[in-house]
């Protein structure tokens, strides 16, 4: 994943950016890891995530019974869900987290992610649970296009850059994954995850204090993100 001699030294950087937007300061929105890169974010409605994906899906609480850690459960009642309701995007949504984040069934996840985009091409979480997916799975070419197609939709500019400078980081593109993620946080200067990410870029090309600054704001806004605090102490 990573390029150059602290390529060892430097954790992956792997957020979920769904929520992420072209957001006044104020009204910063914090990104949700899937790996616990940052935990507790908020969506833009300003709901804890477990109650949001409550409401989106009705009668279904997977949400809640996801992030106690309680999979199998989630993944019981996300299939009732389909086989209820089909056509709801958002539970083939739930379904690729579920699978990403508890068996690490990667195909199955991104397999749902895809079904969701295919109901809802314009459902934004759908894309961007897909765009994580295939980063991760250090699809590039794929990712770049899912990632056209989202910075088409409205209020996603700031989410598309997003990951924009994670596909570049991931490629070793440093100087490409600076830019971005610095019009990012033009956007979104509190989001835990875009600072950790400008973290990583700064500490890989050795601009040390940047990176110190960086980092210590993202704990600072996310105090539990194990990563960032990883990477800060690289900076010493």
């Amino acid at each position: 994943l990573l390029a150059g001699t602290q390529a060892a030294r430097v954790p992956r950087v792997r957020g979920d950016p769904r929520g992420l937007s072209a957001q006044p300061a104020a009204e910063a929105v914090h990104i949700r890891s899937t790996k616990g890169v940052v935990a507790g974010g908020q969506l833009p409605g300003g709901e804890p995530q477990a109650q949001r994906r409550g409401a989106l899906c009705g009668r279904h609480d997977y949400g809640l019974t996801s992030d106690q850690g309680r999979f199998d459960d989630a993944q019981a009642l996300l299939t009732q869900a389909a086989q209820a309701e089909p056509g709801n995007a958002e539970v083939w949504v739930q379904q690729g987290d579920v699978m990403r984040n508890g068996p690490r069934d990667l195909a199955a996840a991104e397999q749902a992610y895809r079904k969701a985009v295919e109901l809802a091409p314009g459902h934004a979480g759908a894309r961007i649970g897909l765009v994580s997916l295939l980063l991760e799975r250090k699809a590039l070419k794929d990712a770049a296009a899912e990632t056209d197609a989202l910075r088409k939709l409205p209020g996603q500019h700031a989410t598309a850059l997003f990951l924009d400078a994670q596909a570049a980081f991931q490629a070793g593109d440093d100087a490409r994954a600076h830019e971005r993620v610095q019009q990012v946080l033009k956007s979104v200067p509190d989001s835990p995850s875009a600072l950790q990410l400008a973290g990583a870029i700064e500490l890989r090309t050795r601009s040390l204090l940047a990176a110190e600054r960086s980092l210590t704001k993202a704990l600072q806004l996310a105090p539990d993100q194990a990563p960032a605090r990883q990477l800060l102490a690289q900076t010493y």
